[in-house]
């Protein structure tokens, strides 16, 4: 009986093996199908995917490869499971916290439904590694665009240029319609803004 049983658990590991096995396949042929981002950021200016962007090439996958997806909600968790249709005990389950969301002109039902879709769209990104860029990292990138240092930087590397191509201070105020006073007033207004900012953050 001892040696009737070892090829018995080398068999049961076997059928939860294929389910990861399954699992990579669909994320490799996933990632050949090179699906396209719709959705788009106009305020931070950065693209990001859609749950139609790819879900329907993961239904097609699930379905070649026999692999079904179950969504489901309580009220304090979101779960995706990913199960083997020929092994139906073999499953991954993947979680998420659920969180609430307010959306202005909405009712109760659509801030809901705006949670699960976003909720489903993580979910399957993460069960499948859909990867696209961190959005904080490009917000980071905008902020140090309009940082007012990197701003006053900036026009004093322009002032420096045109004093090099042979364009005096003087002219420069003259096109902008400055003076020496007027012209320092809007240099000193980024130091004085960080000072404010400063103060604030000591109140």
């Amino acid at each position: 009986m001892g040696i009737s049983n070892k090829p018995q658990m080398a068999g049961e590991q076997e059928k939860e093996k294929m389910i990861y096995d399954k699992l990579q396949k669909i994320r490799m042929e996933l990632k050949k199908a090179k699906i396209q981002k719709s959705g788009l950021n106009s305020f931070a200016k950065y693209e990001y995917y859609e749950l139609g962007d790819f879900l329907p090439t993961i239904m097609e996958l699930c379905e070649k490869n026999k692999v079904v997806t179950m969504v489901s909600f309580t009220s304090e968790i979101a779960t995706l499971t990913v199960i083997d249709c020929e092994q139906q005990d073999d499953k991954i389950i993947f979680t998420s916290p659920m969180v609430k969301s307010e959306i202005k002109g909405a009712n109760e039902i659509q801030c809901l439904g705006a949670v699960e879709t976003y909720q489903r769209r993580y979910l399957y990104m993460t069960a499948f590694e859909i990867i696209e860029a961190d959005p904080s990292e490009k917000l980071t990138e905008d902020d140090s665009m309009h940082n007012i240092f990197t701003i006053k930087n900036r026009v004093e590397k322009l002032i420096s240029s045109k004093i090099s191509s042979g364009i005096s201070k003087d002219d420069i105020y003259k096109k902008l319609k400055l003076n020496q006073g007027s012209f320092d007033k809007y240099m000193s207004f980024y130091e004085a803004l960080n000072n404010f900012e400063q103060a604030i953050k000591k109140v």
